[in-house]
């Protein structure tokens, strides 16, 4: 374990996802573009959950945060096999959905582990 304890607030993921609703309602009633506004919706998903996510993961050590950005890479790789095996099935539930909540894991890792290995480098190199 390492001593950063220290959580950190999720402005990366709330400005995502502001971004992300900006975007999908230019590119909804502005251009028109069906496609960029499921992609811009996916990011409002990913970072919605990545920033619940954070407030949990940001008080972890390293080992964990890695452990979590691997678990929802594999979350995002089953819901992409799974959907793109039963695209055609009509389901209430349907398994997809764990690629999104690994979707929101992975964005949460990402930015989690890229803050914990700043802030661990400036320590570091911060002299005494």
């Amino acid at each position: 374990m390492t001593s950063h304890t220290d959580k950190r607030k999720p402005i990366p993921e709330l400005t995502l996802f502001a971004a992300g609703i900006v975007a999908a309602v230019i590119a909804g009633k502005v251009i028109g573009s069906s496609t960029w506004f499921a992609v811009f919706i996916f990011l409002c998903i990913f970072s919605g959950l990545a920033a619940v996510f954070s407030t949990v993961l940001s008080s972890r050590g390293l080992a964990f945060q890695v452990a979590s950005t691997v678990l929802g890479l594999a979350a995002v790789v089953f819901g992409l096999l799974w959907w793109n095996s039963h695209r055609l099935d009509n389901e209430i539930f349907s398994h997809v959905f764990i690629g999104h909540i690994g979707g929101g894991l992975l964005l949460s890792g990402i930015l989690n582990l890229t803050y914990t290995l700043r802030h661990r480098h400036s320590e570091n190199s911060t002299p005494s």
